[in-house]
């Protein structure tokens, strides 16, 4: 029985929704699967939504991440859910992180979860989830490295992500010092700005091109020109 299903959100307001490459779902799936047996992971973007239910497993418990824009869609998939098996449902990421509007949820979480995702997900299979979380900001150097074999290889790495390229998302720090009025940027990570050793970011990007061929890397940070002695030593 899969204990924690993850699910991507079908993104209808994208002209490329794969371009982006679900990093956020995909380093939670790694943080769980070190202590959680049965994580899995089901993307619906460009699934119809006659076929959400077919493709999402029966779990213990399920968990959404959600921006403000993907909300509705969030809350229309976690009342499906819950008709055809009562479940706990999870919602996680910037619009339970920002906004206080989380109705239909059986808990959310707010801020980073790969710290937390163990407590949450015990608590949900175990009947004792609480209504909120407050995530706890990692150590991002000591984070397995993001959990893409979970998932298709071409819902992580295609020719949409880079232009002319066989390309992937990577991360390389998290958080940015500013505060402009129109970003969650600072509501999530803080104004602490968070960097992996150039090192970690460049072995990644060796392992990714020997094993799966990939020439192009987009970086997913906020401010990746923020440091200049770490860019140069990257």
């Amino acid at each position: 029985m899969i204990s924690v299903c993850l699910i991507i959100l079908p993104a209808p307001h994208l002209k490329e929704p794969k371009r982006n490459a679900p990093l956020g779902v995909l380093y939670l799936a790694a943080a769980l699967r070190e202590s959680i047996a049965g994580v899995s992971i089901t993307d619906l973007r460009g699934v119809s939504e006659n076929d959400w239910l077919k493709l999402i497993p029966d779990a213990l418990s399920y968990g959404i991440s959600a921006t403000s824009v993907e909300y509705p869609l969030a809350t229309k998939l976690a009342s499906m859910l819950q008709r055809r098996r009562k479940v706990p449902v999870v919602l996680g990421g910037v619009h339970a992180t920002v906004t206080k509007s989380a109705n239909g949820f059986s808990s959310v979480v707010k801020g980073e979860a790969e710290i937390t995702a163990f407590k949450i997900f015990g608590d949900a299979i175990w009947g004792t989830l609480e209504k909120e979380y407050l995530g706890e900001l990692p150590d991002i150097d000591k984070l397995p490295m993001p959990a893409r074999d979970m998932l298709h290889f071409d819902a992580w790495a295609n020719k949409e992500i880079v232009r002319g390229h066989l390309g992937t998302s990577v991360l390389g720090s998290r958080g940015c010092p500013y505060r402009c009025d129109y970003c969650s940027e600072p509501k999530i990570f803080g104004r602490k700005v968070r960097f992996r050793t150039p090192e970690l970011v460049a072995g990644e990007i060796a392992y990714l091109k020997c094993r799966y061929g990939i020439t192009g890397f987009r970086f997913h940070d906020d401010l990746l020109t923020l440091k200049q002695s770490w860019l140069e030593k990257l």
